[in-house]
């Protein structure tokens, strides 16, 4: 039966379960270990933290919009070319390329 999902025990679902977030599967597998994961109350919770765990390292990775103004004035004064409106743009992909802004 060419449509037809099979069913996966818990061991394969979680040794597919971080190319399942990452989309990384066919759309067979992705559908069987969707389809684990909707009726497996033992393998819920490890996929329900596997997704709040890539969430949290997705959101360390974004650098908050203030340390972005620090290190513009803190670049801006240690090159000694600080002029108000730059204050407020963000820093050029060359001044974060520098290794000048890389130090601060």
């Amino acid at each position: 039966m060419p449509n037809e999902v099979r069913p996966i025990d818990c061991r394969i679902a979680m040794q597919r379960l971080w190319d399942f977030l990452d989309e990384e599967l066919t759309e067979d597998r992705m559908a069987e270990v969707r389809r684990h994961l909707d009726t497996c109350e033992q393998c819920l919770p490890h996929h329900e933290f596997a997704q709040r765990f890539l969430k949290a390292m997705q959101a360390s990775r974004a650098e908050p919009p203030h340390l972005v103004a620090v290190r513009r004035r803190a670049l801006c004064v240690k090159r000694q070319k600080c002029r108000m409106t730059h204050l407020s743009s963000p820093p050029s992909s060359s001044d974060l390329d520098s290794p000048s802004y890389l130090e601060l």
